[in-house]
C-alpha cells in the first residue's frame, strides 16, 4: 500500500527527471485501486461482525427472557396463574438450614407459625430468616466471600410446624467460616446490580454479569477494606440502578441511596459507631412502607417519602428513633419494605416463630412513635423478615 516513504521517492523522481511523472501516476492509481478493494473487503467483514455481534446479544436476550419465563412458571400451580405459598427458610451461622411452610390460611397476626422443639440456648443464637419460593435457586454468602448454590426444594420442610438442627441440610463449610445470607438468585439476571454491603458500613456496587462469573466460581469476595480486619460482608441486595438501596444499622441509623449511585470499589456508605453494625439492606422497589423491629418487640412502620436519598455517602443517613431511645438501649433486630398485605415474621427467644400484619402496624410518621407488637412484646427477638404472598 501507499506509505510516506513512497509518497517521498515519487515526489523526488519527478523533480529529478519530469518525465517518470506519468508511470507514478498510473502506480499511485493502480495502489489506490487496491487500497478501495482492500477497504470495501473490511467495511463487509466488520458489517458481518458487528451484525454476528448483535445477533448474539439478541440471542442471549432471548435466552435469559426464557429462563425468567420459565422461572415464573415454576411459580404457578397447575397454569391457574397462582403463585405459589412462599416457605420462611430459617438459617443459623453454622449453615444448618431449615424450612417451613406457610400457607396463607394459618397467617394471622399473633399465630405461632412454627417453633424449635429443642428450645432457646445456643441453637438460636445468630439465625437468619428468609422468606424463598419452592422453586428458588439459593446463593449462600460466607463470610471468606465464599459462595454456594442450593435449589430450595433440597432444603427439608419441618414437620407440624416444628423445627428440628437434627433434621436440618448441613452444608459443609471450612474451618472458622460463617454463613452470613442467603439471596435467591432465579431472577437475578433482571436486575443490572447486585449492591454488597459489609457490616462496618461500606458498600461495593457489583455488575450482574460479572456476578454470574464470581458465583461459578464459587467466590464473589468479602466486600470489605483492609483497613478494617474485623469486617466481614453483611448481604446482597438486586437493584436496578434508579432503585433505592437501604441500609439500616443495629443502633436504628437508615442510609438510603440509589444503585447506581454505590461505587464499584467498596467504599464506607453509612458512618457507624464503633459499637454498631449494619443489620440488613434491602432494595425499596415499589414497596410503600419501611418497617423495622427492635430486639424487644416494638415496630415502627414508615412511608417510602419518609427516605430521604443521600446526596453523597459516608454520612450518618436518617434516624429510625430519636437520640433518648437510642441512649436508652433500643436496637434493632430486622428491617424490611413492605406493603400493607405483606406479613412481617418474627423468631422470638423462646423459640417462636410470630406472625404479624404489617398493616396492624401503626404509621409512625413524624412522631418516631414505636408500636407494640401483638404477642411479640416484651419477649426478646432474635430475628425478623418481611414476607409477600403478592410480591410486586
Amino acid at each position: 500500500m501507499i506509505n510516506q516513504a513512497d509518497v517521498g521517492e515519487w515526489i523526488r523522481e519527478v523533480t529529478e527527471r519530469p518525465e517518470s511523472a506519468p508511470l507514478i501516476i498510473q502506480e499511485v492509481a493502480r495502489r489506490l485501486v487496491e487500497l478501495e478493494k482492500l477497504n470495501e473487503k473490511l467495511r463487509t467483514e466488520n458489517l458481518a461482525l458487528s451484525t454476528k455481534h448483535r445477533i448474539q446479544q439478541y440471542q442471549d436476550r432471548i435466552a435469559e427472557l426464557e429462563y425468567q419465563l420459565e422461572i415464573m412458571g415454576k411459580h404457578l400451580v397447575d397454569g391457574a396463574g397462582v403463585p405459589e405459598s412462599p416457605h420462611l427458610l430459617v438459617y443459623n451461622p453454622q449453615a444448618q438450614l431449615l424450612k417451613l411452610a406457610l400457607p396463607a390460611t394459618d397467617m394471622a397476626s399473633g399465630a405461632i407459625l412454627g417453633r424449635f422443639s429443642t428450645g432457646s440456648g445456643a441453637e438460636t443464637e445468630g439465625l437468619g430468616l428468609r422468606a424463598v419460593y419452592p422453586q428458588d435457586e439459593l446463593l449462600l454468602l460466607f463470610a471468606s466471600g465464599r459462595t454456594a448454590t442450593l435449589p430450595a426444594a433440597d432444603i427439608p420442610l419441618g414437620q407440624e410446624k416444628d423445627l428440628n438442627w437434627a433434621a436440618a441440610r448441613d452444608h459443609n463449610l471450612p474451618q472458622g467460616d460463617v454463613l452470613i445470607d442467603i439471596r435467591p438468585i432465579s431472577k437475578m439476571s433482571i436486575f443490572a446490580y447486585a449492591i454488597q454491603t459489609s457490616r462496618l458500613g461500606y458498600a461495593r456496587r457489583i455488575a450482574v454479569k460479572f456476578l454470574q462469573r464470581y458465583i461459578t466460581q464459587n467466590n464473589i469476595g468479602q466486600g470489605t477494606t483492609g483497613s478494617a480486619a474485623v469486617d466481614r460482608p453483611a448481604e446482597l441486595t438486586f437493584c436496578q440502578p434508579d432503585d433505592l438501596l437501604v441500609v439500616v444499622s443495629r443502633q436504628g441509623y437508615v442510609l438510603s441511596v440509589t444503585g447506581e449511585a454505590v461505587p464499584v470499589v467498596a467504599d464506607r456508605a453509612l458512618k457507624l459507631d464503633p459499637d454498631d453494625t449494619v443489620v440488613t439492606a434491602f432494595n425499596m422497589g415499589r414497596a410503600p412502607s419501611l418497617v423495622a423491629v427492635s430486639q424487644e418487640g416494638r415496630a415502627m412502620r414508615y412511608p417510602a417519602t419518609w427516605l430521604k436519598p443521600a446526596e453523597k455517602l459516608g454520612g450518618r443517613g436518617q434516624s429510625l428513633w430519636s437520640k433518648s431511645k437510642r441512649e436508652a438501649g433500643i436496637r434493632l433486630v430486622g428491617a424490611g419494605a413492605a406493603g400493607d398485605d405483606d406479613w412481617g415474621v418474627g423468631l422470638k427467644a423462646n423459640g417462636h416463630l410470630i406472625a404479624v400484619k404489617i398493616n396492624e402496624i401503626p404509621p409512625s410518621n413524624a412522631s418516631k412513635k414505636e408500636h407494640l407488637l401483638k404477642n411479640i412484646y416484651p419477649f426478646d427477638l432474635l430475628a425478623f423478615t418481611i414476607i409477600s404472598f403478592n410480591p410486586l
